[in-house]
């Protein structure tokens, strides 16, 4: 068991701009930065035992974490996500407050996918349950892309409009 939580290099170029980096400690999504937990709203969670080890499942997508609210607008950012998929379709990994046209920063629908400020980006590839996949995203005024694996599968232009706080962890 994790007894001691890993702390940020401030120093380290890398951490730079760092708003949130959330790690999942004593079975809840915690926020090195703010050093607090992520709020859960919902109850569908449990544990799941993977061939990795364990982690929790989401059984229904009214449940979620929420990070806290942004005070300034941004017109850029990045995402990284270490995780995978055990079953279902069309599941949402993080997305903003807005309910319909807003973003969904990742999500498995028919490949690699998201949507930016309501507009919508499809990358080639299928999402295999159970692998373990390492996803980067970044948004700009001008471009939106996705890596999966350290390989580019979504080169998009600009997105429509920007996101709405908070932001929510499925």
């Amino acid at each position: 068991a994790v007894t001691r939580l890993p702390e940020i290099e401030w120093f380290h170029p890398d951490s730079r701009g760092l708003e949130r980096l959330v790690v999942w400690w004593l079975g809840r999504p915690f926020d090195l930065v703010t050093e607090t937990f992520l709020a859960q709203a919902g109850t569908a969670v449990s544990v799941a035992k993977t061939e990795k080890g364990l982690g929790l499942t989401n059984t229904n997508e009214s449940t979620y974490w929420t990070a806290p609210i942004r005070a300034e607008a941004a017109n850029q950012m990045s995402v990284l996500w270490l995780g995978s998929w055990n079953s279902g379709t069309s599941s949402v990994v993080m997305r903003d407050a807005t309910n319909s046209g807003g973003s969904i920063v990742l999500w498995r629908n028919s490949g690699f996918d998201m949507r930016l400020g309501g507009t919508d980006y499809t990358g080639a590839g299928t999402w295999n349950t159970g692998q373990i996949y390492g996803v980067g995203i970044t948004a700009s005024a001008t471009a939106a892309r996705l890596f999966v694996d350290g390989n580019l599968v979504i080169n998009g232009g600009a997105p429509a409009g920007g996101a709405v706080s908070p932001w929510y962890l499925h």
